[in-house]
């Protein structure tokens, strides 16, 4: 699945929750005010681009700082993604998914039923909005400028030595309610056993990064963000019509039924999963 796949199921699973920081504000107001932030996602032709950056503290891999351009269209049902390292179609009856890195090519079948579920902003759903109730408190600081902001952070439960906190900050435009930016900070607090450390030790993790002792106790302590910078957004129908297909990257033989890569996709090992 490719990352604007994934930053577009991210942003829509981290949905509605609660309070206001400086005032008292009605839970049911909040959530609409996020659902019209959200709300460029359920129309019928988007296209945007994002610059995402990763961070981490302790930094264990290259990744963990990787600076990442993106690029999202939505024409009606079908759907193309880029993150350079990795592509998605989902368009006709077929989701393909591109890994430029290993030079793969999957491809699935996806049935009219299943494709229009994928297309369905479900961040609007009152199941999803109970488990944010129940897992986050929301905030809405004072806005500045002509820019809002809502703040997501997870519950944490009273009974637990172990943190393992999300915190979730969206701006927005305070007259459009287009999203500018999100920024993803996950915090991690977890107390280790003996077993956990042996197995950390025996693939090698450097220990004297991830484990801190407090109190005679040691901890695996992280941090890890993402921010993903919303550079364009569009949702006119004459830019939309400029997604890419999938026909561009593969060709197919009726006599085989097989696909094949084709232009700088030739020499990619393709993978038929139905």
């Amino acid at each position: 699945m490719s990352n604007k796949k994934r930053v577009l199921i991210f942003f829509l699973l981290f949905s509605p929750a609660l309070t206001y920081c400086q005032q008292t504000t009605d839970t049911a107001a909040l959530i609409q005010e996020y659902n019209k932030v959200m709300s460029f996602t359920a129309q019928p032709y988007i296209h945007y681009t994002t610059l995402t950056q990763l961070d981490a503290s302790p930094v264990l891999q290259s990744q963990d700082t990787a600076s990442m351009h993106g690029e999202f269209f939505k024409n009606n049902t079908d759907i193309y993604s880029n993150n350079v390292k990795e592509e998605m179609y989902l368009q006709d009856s077929l989701m393909v998914n591109i890994n430029n890195d290993r030079k793969t090519i999957w491809l699935n079948k996806v049935d009219v039923d299943t494709k229009q579920r994928l297309n369905v902003v479900t961040a609007f759903g009152k199941e999803v909005q109970e488990i944010m109730k129940r897992n986050y408190i929301i905030s809405k600081p004072e806005s500045s400028g002509s820019t809002s902001r809502l703040v997501f952070e997870t519950r944490r439960p009273q009974s637990s030595i172990a943190i393992s906190n999300t915190r979730i900050t969206i701006e927005y435009d305070s007259k459009t309610f287009l999203p500018k930016d999100i920024n993803i900070e996950i915090s991690m607090k977890e107390p280790l056993d003996e077993e956990v450390l042996a197995a950390m030790r025996e693939e090698e993790v450097d220990e004297k990064k991830l484990v801190q002792e407090i109190e005679g106790v040691k901890y695996l302590i992280r941090k890890q963000s993402m921010h993903i910078l919303f550079t364009t957004i569009k949702n006119d129908k004459e830019t939309v019509e400029k997604i890419p297909l999938y026909t561009s990257c593969l060709d197919y033989n009726v006599i085989t039924q097989e696909y094949t890569g084709k232009g700088k996709y030739k020499d990619y090992e393709v993978t038929k999963l139905f």
